[in-house]
């Protein structure tokens, strides 16, 4: 797993190198930009189920 030292770390070419990710051809980039999409929708999800659960 990475933290954010080692993704500060990595250079713009490293963003590009073409990899293989779910069997498809992608880079860094595109796997990176997705993990934080993900994170990002997860924490809209708990503040909203917060906000559900404060109302009971």
């Amino acid at each position: 797993m990475m933290n954010l030292d080692e993704l500060w770390q990595r250079t713009d070419d490293w963003l590009y190198e073409d990899r293989i990710w779910n069997h498809h051809s992608s880079n860094n980039y595109f796997i990176w930009f997705h993990v934080f999409e993900d994170e990002i929708n997860h924490r809209g999800q708990t503040r909203m189920i917060k906000k559900m659960l404060s109302k009971v």
